[in-house]
């Protein structure tokens, strides 16, 4: 794989870090912004954010890995622990939206004769029927979205290039 410029292993550091930090802020918010909300939908959508929980810390540690392994690591650990940041990544990304496809199609439970939540079942509202759908089209959505940046950044590199060096890399 070669040296990586420092720029973009430090980029990607700093994108991963403002990711943990407003997630962490968002974990804290939903109980302190909207605490009704969160004593009736915790038992469903908690377990959605456990497991995601556990994906990114999964996912922290194979790009701690994967960035500070450039001189560390053969070539094919590397390899693999950058497929372990992007599985880690995705599985994240999905479980959350176990949580908004649950908020969507509310299931696993029956009204109770007082008005509460009776027959609670986590399971039941983290494989919610709207799920997989959201799930499928935000994912590959976002894989589009990131290869058409990817894409444009490239292109307009290359066509920014003046000198056959500069265009022997970004071709």
């Amino acid at each position: 794989f070669g040296n990586i410029p420092a720029v973009k292993q430090n980029f990607t550091a700093v994108i991963f870090a403002i990711g943990a930090v407003s997630g962490t802020a968002l974990s804290f918010e939903l109980g302190l912004l909207w605490p009704r909300f969160m004593a009736t939908a915790g038992p469903f959508i908690g377990t959605a954010f456990a497991l995601e929980g556990y994906a990114f810390f999964i996912e922290a540690i194979f790009l701690g890995l994967y960035l500070y392994g450039w001189e560390r690591l053969s070539s094919r650990v590397h390899w693999l622990c950058g497929w372990a940041v992007a599985i880690s990544g995705a599985l994240s990304g999905i479980l959350v939206l176990s949580a908004n496809a649950w908020m969507q199609d509310p299931v696993g439970f029956r009204p109770g004769p007082d008005g509460q939540l009776a027959d609670i079942e986590p399971w039941v509202a983290l494989l919610n029927p709207a799920w997989p759908l959201m799930a499928l089209h935000s994912t590959l959505s976002t894989y589009q979205a990131v290869g058409f940046a990817a894409a444009g950044t490239y292109a307009w590199a290359l066509w920014r290039a003046s000198r056959p060096d500069r265009q022997r890399y970004h071709r």
